[in-house]
């Protein structure tokens, strides 16, 4: 039984006897016993990299493994993360995400000439910070 259909059979029971001045709560008590919402049989089990949405999909955890990336995450890791991002329609975070995936291929396609790699460190680390204060930014308004 869910809460609102407990809710309902306790307004039915009580409806009737709300005048007596004895109620018999013995009966409340029991099918209070038999309430199971599903929220409490479908727990939430933590974010895993990559993971879609779901009902009970860990929107906290998914944006605290964004707080972890840095330079050094592998592009590959960064597109899961992406993925997530994305199907759960995070959007506003998942920009800056895509823009360091893109700045970190470009890197690595300039990488013969020195002087660009120092200036793709920096695009990099600019994309990382934003895509940090994003996260930080939606995880205290949730």
């Amino acid at each position: 039984m869910t809460h609102k259909e407990f809710y309902n059979w306790t307004k039915q029971y009580l409806g009737a006897r709300l005048e007596s001045e004895k109620i018999d709560i013995t009966p409340i008590v029991e099918k209070l016993g038999e309430v199971n919402d599903k929220e409490d049989t479908q727990k939430q089990r933590p974010y895993m990299l990559g993971d879609t949405w779901n009902i009970n999909f860990d929107y906290e955890g998914m944006l605290e493994w964004g707080l972890e990336i840095d330079e050094d995450t592998h592009v590959n890791i960064l597109e899961d993360l992406l993925t997530s991002f994305e199907d759960v329609n995070y959007h506003r975070e998942a920009k800056y995400l895509h823009l360091l995936i893109e700045a970190k291929r470009n890197k690595k396609e300039d990488y013969s000439i020195e002087l660009l790699q120092k200036e793709w460190d920096e695009v990099i680390k600019h994309h990382i910070k934003n895509f940090k204060k994003e996260c930080k930014e939606t995880l205290r308004y949730n």
